[in-house]
């Protein structure tokens, strides 16, 4: 049986996406891992990603103590690629919110009034 390609990002996942972005240094691992059916998200989060390990983890390595100026350029970076995943996330978990809204009750009421409105008609041609 083929798997569905739609998302289902619950509150837990967010929860878990938004402490992946913001206490490590990998800031679009989080949406990365719970978004990977959607082409568009994947992109989205390798793209920040490799952007926020670049300005995180190699200035750090190169430069060492050498200067604050280039640490808080590269930090201000991580922080932007952090709040694009943020609103990502958010994004997402709207979405997966609105489509199981809507589905859930189209499914529930209209077989319940159909039924209700048969049962009534029957109910008076007797």
């Amino acid at each position: 049986m083929a798997k569905s390609t739609k998302l289902q990002i619950g509150g837990w996942k967010l929860v878990f996406m938004l402490l992946i972005t913001w206490l490590t240094p990998f800031s679009g691992l989080g949406n990365l891992i719970f978004c990977w059916r959607d082409r568009h998200y994947r992109d989205r989060a390798v793209i920040a990603l490799a952007v926020a390990v670049v300005a995180s983890l190699i200035p750090h390595a190169v430069l060492g103590g050498m200067g604050w100026t280039f640490s808080h350029i590269f930090r201000v970076v991580w922080v932007g690629m952090s709040v694009w995943m943020t609103f990502d996330a958010i994004k997402v978990y709207k979405l997966c919110h609105a489509q199981r809204g809507v589905t859930g009750k189209t499914a529930a009421t209209k077989p319940t009034v159909s039924k209700s409105k048969k049962k009534a008609k029957k109910s008076r041609t007797r």
